[in-house]
């Protein structure tokens, strides 16, 4: 081989160099930007995950929902707002339960 081919092939085997390091420069910081973007700060002084954070949220709100329309139901003496609080519980029990699928 001559120089002008050894310093080609050289060349190019840097520019494979390069890039491999660059795209792994470029996962790490997709990940450290997804990890911000799902990351609070508390006031006192933890972070927290937002995912986890709304899951809680609306776990506690069907909770309430679900004790509060079930109470209304059991104290019931006439059947003037059944079908409201039924409604209301059936409403939960179906954004909670997974969407039927077929299985392949």
């Amino acid at each position: 081989m001559d120089t002008h081919t050894k310093l080609t092939t050289t060349g190019s085997m840097n520019d494979i160099a390069k890039r491999q390091v660059q795209h792994a420069i470029d996962i790490e910081d997709k990940k450290i930007e997804v990890e911000l973007e799902n990351e609070y700060k508390s006031c006192c002084g933890g972070n927290t995950d937002r995912r986890l954070l709304q899951f809680y949220s609306q776990l506690a709100f069907s909770l309430i929902t679900v004790i509060f329309s079930v109470t209304k139901l059991a104290l019931s003496t006439s059947c003037d707002q059944d079908s409201l609080y039924s409604g209301l519980l059936m409403m939960v029990i179906g954004t909670w339960l997974p969407s039927p699928r077929l299985s392949k």
